[in-house]
Order: C-alpha cells, then sequence, then structure tokens
C-alpha cells in the first residue's frame, strides 16, 4: 500500500512541473505504447489461430478432392462393371442361340443321313414308285457336292415314269408326306391314251454337318 502511495506521489511530483501540452503527449505515448504491446499479443493470437484454421480448410479440402475422386472412380467402376454385365448376358445369349442351332442342325443333319448315300435314295424312290403302281422308266443323277456346314440338295434325281392319273397322285403324295425334306420340281406331264408320261425331279435336302 505504501508502494503504491509513494508511486502515485511520484507521478505528481513528475507531472506537477509539466505542461499540460507535455503531459497529453507522454500520455499519448504510454497510450500508443500498451496499444501496440495489446496489439502485437492479439495479432499473434489471430494469426495462429488464422493459420491454424487455414492448415484445417486445405486439409479438410484435400480430403474432399481425394473423396471426390474415389466417388469418380467409383462410378466408372459402377459403369464398367454394368457394362461387363451386359457384354456377359449378350455372350450368353449368343451361346444360347448357338447351342439351339446346333440342336436344329443336328436334328436336321439326322433327318437327311439317311439320303448321304445315293444308293439309298434311289432305293427310297423305287420302293415308292413299286407301292404306288409307278414304271419308273429312266433315272438320270443331278447331284452335286456340298461344302460342310451348308444346306443344299444332296440328291438330286430326274425321274422319267408312267402311270394313270391316281397312281401319280398317290406317288406325289407319298414324298410330300414323308418325314424327310424332299422337294419335286420342274414337273412335266404328257397324257397318251388315259396314261401320264412324267418327267420330273426329286431332290432330298439336307445339311453336311
Amino acid at each position: 500500500m505504501n508502494n503504491i502511495e509513494n508511486l502515485l506521489s511520484r507521478l505528481d511530483a513528475y507531472f506537477s512541473g509539466k505542461k499540460k501540452n507535455e503531459i497529453y503527449a507522454i500520455f499519448c505515448i504510454v497510450f500508443i505504447i500498451v496499444f501496440y504491446i495489446c496489439y502485437m499479443f492479439v495479432f499473434d493470437i489471430s494469426q495462429k489461430y488464422y493459420d491454424k484454421n487455414v492448415n484445417l480448410y486445405d486439409n479438410i479440402m484435400e480430403k474432399i478432392s481425394v473423396l471426390n475422386q474415389d466417388m469418380s472412380s467409383q462410378k466408372e467402376l459402377n459403369v464398367e462393371e454394368n457394362l461387363l454385365k451386359k457384354n456377359i448376358n449378350k455372350i450368353q445369349n449368343i451361346k444360347d442361340d448357338v447351342k439351339y442351332l446346333d440342336s436344329e442342325l443336328k436334328k436336321l443333319s439326322a433327318i437327311s443321313f439317311e439320303f448321304k448315300d445315293k444308293k439309298s435314295f434311289l432305293n427310297y424312290i423305287a420302293k415308292e414308285a413299286q407301292e404306288n403302281g409307278v414304271f419308273v422308266t429312266k433315272i438320270v443323277d443331278n447331284s452335286q457336292a456340298i461344302s460342310q456346314l451348308s444346306v443344299g440338295k444332296i440328291q438330286d434325281i430326274n425321274v422319267e415314269f408312267i402311270s394313270n392319273f391316281g397312281n401319280f397322285v398317290k406317288f406325289i403324295n407319298a414324298f410330300e408326306q414323308s418325314n424327310f425334306i424332299i422337294e419335286l420340281n420342274n414337273i412335266i406331264i404328257t397324257s397318251i391314251d388315259d396314261k401320264l408320261y412324267v418327267n420330273m425331279n426329286i431332290s432330298a435336302w439336307g445339311v453336311m454337318y
């Protein structure tokens, strides 16, 4: 307490001999010094706070950037995955189609297999002619080889025969109602004394498989 009173006494003594302008000047200088000290103290704290938050902001933005890249990569992966699934489905559909086509070709090949041998086809024609009262007078083989995995005429025979109308119809129906793929074309008919003189092509279609 005495120290404070002594200090105040000294200040009064010091300022008693000064002019008012000098006193104001001293107060201004003191105020400036105090303000500067406070300013530097507060500025230092504020700068540290600012720097800290700037660093925090930079870290957050960096993490957001990485996250966006990850999300973009994930989206790209999702697109690629969906595309891959579609391609797999397409491939599976193609496999199913090929499997079905292979099955159908085997069935067709099995139907035509009996006539891959020319002798068997000629015997088939002769059998139908005999059973339906048709007299065969001439046979010409016009068959041509077909390539592997192709559809075509595996046998192509030109036949001339004589019959009446009823037997002619039965003979034709026998081929059309058979389980084989038989084509009758280029039919030329000449009628003499109730007899039909017929020239036509009989072809067996099949698959070389």
